[in-house]
């Protein structure tokens, strides 16, 4: 079907050429949550050629598909949905994209003023409705032949561009829609219509942003030339530009002659082994010693946030030793150690390529002494017979092929996985986190949209309580054409409350760690997902690697007890440094 200017009525008019005006600017994939008030804009959408339409019951999991979506591939995920909750329903995600940085187009149809003003149906006061957790609102207000449709393509035009450019985030569009909502016909002006053809017709999209010059460094290179013995650490990076820029990025930071400290969230971790000079996270004591032992004279943070909480209660009692330097996108007080004394708006990817440079003439002091302690902590998990989840977080690195999609659930498994480190292999995954508010909803959801995205195979590891909040989305699980592995960490609830070793408030722990008896499998299995229960560590990689030979989704159940986690986390805690 070639794209069409739909001309039955006033509201596909618009809509039509609005949905056009995304498809120029790039606008390829387009998730619609059903409903009737928004009819024109689905009519819209469905006219153009090049958008696929994804459709979703469920509306929160709808905007973590996108979510994931956009993440991945780095163009804006749209939504589009219907008047009254449905946008609400879009909240979540759309404040995990302000604070992660993903650009999200949210577009909302509504009542007429008429009717929103009133007790009329299904209508809310939509204006305004994510608050301060959107880069821009655009109210379009009702089509109508007055407002001309150049304007209405230039002010889409410009949304879009708000959402993509750095920092991106979301973006919400609210069009209130009178009837006729289907395709009865209405007239319209003639010149109306030739206004909208000349829209329509452009080759070109009606305004676009064409480039961000954030590429230079040079302001921070007195202070860098100026340290001896510096501290490198690289937090959250945007997920598409690195899987754009990998080997650049690798080349790069393979050249840093410094302590280098790579979280999970950059996507970059497992690229780097201890041979290659990496700094485990700070949450293993014993690199919280050394370094309380033997600070370093300056720490350069580029990207976003860490995982590690423990990095930030070392800039909080050490920092006063050392300047701090942050480059990063973000122009808000990104600086939860209130640390920082130097800060750089740029782009991190750039940075970094451009820091190679300098890095390749500087003389390396990468003699830490990480590798015995490793070595013990992974003796300890592999000779310890109960699964765990230290076990299970290693055996996935292990296991999953270099270029796969790996999507890690909040809680215990983030923290796993950014503890895990590598003496000597190292292998490249494209990374998945929702650290920007570190919500539990949504992960099977953007699992899906990251497949979407890339069409390469996902694991996700996710606990229970996670996966509880999102069952729904096993629907789009089951409907993936990529094949996605749910690996879901079952402990009877939110274990990681009792690795907190709370003060006297054992009391509480009935209620925070969210108890249950349900096993997820069966559920799984009920959407039409191959899916298997384990209880060992034989099984586990058994069924693992079988899922990873199939062709289609695998929901794999890993049956874990709390005690015996928190026995060998215990172990873990009382390695010290040789």
């Amino acid at each position: 079907m070639s794209s069409t200017l739909l001309t039955e009525n006033i509201s596909r008019l618009w809509t039509s050429v609005i949905a056009n005006q995304l498809q120029k600017l790039g606008t390829d994939h387009v998730f619609i949550a059903p409903g009737m008030r928004n009819a024109p804009l689905i009519a819209g959408f469905k006219a153009q050629e090049e958008i696929n339409l994804h459709v979703g019951m469920d509306e929160r999991a709808l905007s973590y598909q996108a979510y994931g979506y956009a993440k991945t591939s780095g163009k804006a995920g749209v939504l589009v949905c219907t008047s009254g909750t449905a946008a609400a329903n879009f909240y979540p995600a759309v404040i995990e994209a302000k604070k992660s940085n993903t650009p999200l187009i949210v577009i909302s149809a509504d009542r007429p003023l008429e009717l929103s003003q009133t007790d009329a149906n299904q209508s809310i006061d939509q204006k305004q409705l994510y608050s301060n957790h959107i880069k821009h609102f655009l109210d379009l207000g009702t089509p109508c032949e007055s407002v001309s449709t150049k304007a209405v393509a230039r002010m889409m035009a410009h949304a879009y561009e708000v959402a993509l450019r750095a920092p991106a985030g979301p973006v919400h569009i609210n069009i209130s829609f009178r009837e006729p909502l289907d395709g009865k016909l209405q007239s319209i002006d003639s010149k109306v219509i030739d206004n909208a053809k000349n829209v329509f017709e452009a080759q070109s999209p009606a305004r676009q942003l064409l480039g961000q010059n954030t590429l230079d460094i040079s302001s921070i290179m007195p202070l860098l030339q100026k340290a001896k013995n510096p501290l490198v650490v690289v937090g959250e990076l945007n997920l598409s530009d690195v899987n754009e820029t990998r080997e650049q990025l690798l080349q790069a930071l393979k050249s840093c002659p410094f302590p280098l400290n790579v979280d999970v969230t950059s996507s970059l971790k497992f690229d780097f082994s201890l041979n290659d000079g990496l700094v485990p996270t700070f949450d293993h004591p014993e690199v919280y010693e050394y370094f309380h032992n033997n600070p370093p004279d300056l720490i350069l943070h580029i990207g976003a946030r860490l995982t590690s909480k423990h990095f930030y209660r070392y800039l909080d009692q050490h920092s006063d030793l050392f300047p701090v330097v942050h480059l990063s996108k973000s122009i808000s007080l990104s600086d939860c150690g209130h640390a920082v004394t130097h800060n750089f708006n740029v782009d991190p990817i750039n940075a970094i390529i451009a820091l190679g440079s300098f890095w390749s003439q500087t003389p390396s002091t990468k003699n830490l002494p990480f590798s015995p302690f490793v070595h013990k902590k992974i003796d300890t998990i592999e000779n310890s017979k109960p699964l765990a989840f230290p076990y299970i977080s290693k055996r996935i690195i292990e296991m999953i092929p270099s270029g796969h999609n790996l999507v890690i659930g909040n809680s215990t498994l983030i923290r796993s996985f950014d503890s895990y480190a590598s003496v000597a292999e190292a292998k490249s995954l494209s990374v998945l986190t929702h650290r920007g508010v570190s919500g539990i909803e949504g992960f099977f959801a953007s699992a899906t949209g990251c497949a979407l995205a890339n069409k390469k195979p996902v694991t996700l590891a996710l606990g229970d309580v996670s996966a509880l909040h999102d069952l729904n989305s096993l629907e789009l699980v089951a409907r993936s054409s990529t094949p996605i592995i749910c690996i879901i960490v079952n402990n009877y609830g939110g274990g990681i409350f009792t690795l907190l070793n709370l003060e006297k408030g054992e009391e509480l722990y009935p209620i925070i760690t969210s108890p249950h008896e349900r096993k997820l499998a069966p559920i799984a299995k009920a959407f039409g997902i191959e899916a298997h229960e384990v209880n060992t560590r034989s099984e586990f990689e058994m069924t693992y690697k079988s899922a990873l030979e199939r062709k289609q989704s695998t929901f794999i159940e890993v049956f874990v007890d709390t005690a015996a986690n928190n026995e060998i986390y215990q172990q873990l805690r009382t390695i010290k440094l040789s």
